[in-house]
């Protein structure tokens, strides 16, 4: 019922080498919303933004599929959601290659926010580490200013950067809910991994929650303030364990 649910709320982009690759209703929506709020006078860092997650999700996505099946697993289809793919591959029931080919997406993300870090240093970019919070960046501003090529890989940065930390949440669908629990099993046996790999996600929830009470809720320096996003990522921790 999960897959059809999948497909239901998905858009079909073809075969590429024998895989199905559907789009994501919420990946669609997520483009359009970014081309509304960037529509007046922002437009082309917009497009940029779109492109850069595309192809972001899309390595990220290739490193899972290229990852499964060398290890004797098989993908017959990818569902490309906001943060990654909603359609796990089948890999072999044992919890190493598990492990591994959940960690094979996070680590495109950590790898293209190193390449882009070691552009903007050269280039002698003076606030990379501004540009590392995944729940807003310092400066908004800094992303969209300068040359296109210097535009394009702040985004990289940032938008890598923070789907890596997104991913590694020990929570589904993200790749850390499949690692945690991967991890686990060895030491736990499988059924309480699932256990304890919930109640996780449930603590990481309560934490976020309680940031979110704490943070300034009077802070409107961005397009939305602090806590909006926390609340958003705890409920759906939550709700997901």
């Amino acid at each position: 019922m999960v897959g059809h649910s999948r497909n239901r709320w998905s858009i079909g982009l073809g075969r590429w080498w024998g895989v199905s690759v559907r789009l994501h209703i919420l990946l669609l929506l997520f483009m359009v919303l970014t081309l509304a709020v960037t529509f007046d006078g922002m437009l082309e860092v917009g497009l940029m933004t779109i492109s850069v997650l595309l192809v972001s999700l899309g390595l990220h996505e290739l490193a899972h599929t290229i990852t499964a099946i060398r290890l004797g697993g098989i993908v017959d289809q990818v569902v490309l959601g906001p943060t990654g793919g909603l359609a796990a591959p089948k890999v072999p029931d044992e919890p190493e290659p598990q492990v591994v080919v959940a960690m094979a997406g996070p680590l495109v993300h950590f790898s293209l926010a190193v390449i882009a870090a070691g552009f903007l240093a050269y280039w002698g970019e003076a606030d990379i580490l501004g540009l590392l919070n995944p729940v807003l960046p310092a400066n908004l501003s800094a992303l969209h200013d300068g040359p296109t090529s210097h535009v394009l890989v702040k985004l990289t940065l940032c938008l890598n950067w923070t789907l890596l930390v997104l991913n590694l949440l020990p929570a589904y669908p993200f790749d850390g809910g499949p690692a945690l629990r991967a991890m686990l099993w060895p030491l736990v046996g499988r059924q309480s991994a699932w256990v304890l790999t919930a109640r996780t996600a449930i603590g990481i929830a309560i934490g976020l929650f309680v940031v979110a009470f704490f943070v300034d809720k009077n802070d409107f320096q961005a397009l939305m303030p602090l806590w909006a996003p926390l609340v958003t990522m705890a409920l759906f921790l939550f709700i997901s364990a």
